[in-house]
């Protein structure tokens, strides 16, 4: 493989509801990452649970485990790469970056 891997863990869809929570604990970062980048472009976020196949999850509670990662990376600052590209796309589309009030 010639791209680089940012060392996400996957499990397909289908998961059981161990492999469920285990997904959400991991996609909460990712997933936290690109609201930020919807705030910033200035359109709606929805949180994606990924599992068509298997056990449904609690979508409520996976978007706020999102959007408490989410003000983590606000407080504590997001990844260098991610933080170019909510600055750009906030110069792009004239915006100012603002944390929602809620999930």
């Amino acid at each position: 493989r010639q791209l680089e891997d940012y060392g996400y863990w996957y499990c397909p869809d289908g998961r059981d509801a161990h492999q469920q929570r285990a997904f959400e604990r991991v996609e909460a970062r990712p997933q936290a990452i690109e609201w930020a980048f919807h705030i910033a472009a200035g359109s709606r976020f929805r949180a994606s649970a990924d599992n068509l196949s298997g056990v449904p999850a609690d979508l409520d509670a996976f978007r706020r485990r999102i959007f408490g990662r989410l003000c983590s990376y606000r407080r504590e600052g997001f990844p260098p790469r991610a933080q170019v590209f909510i600055d750009a796309l906030c110069t792009f589309y004239d915006r100012r970056w603002q944390l929602p009030d809620a999930a």
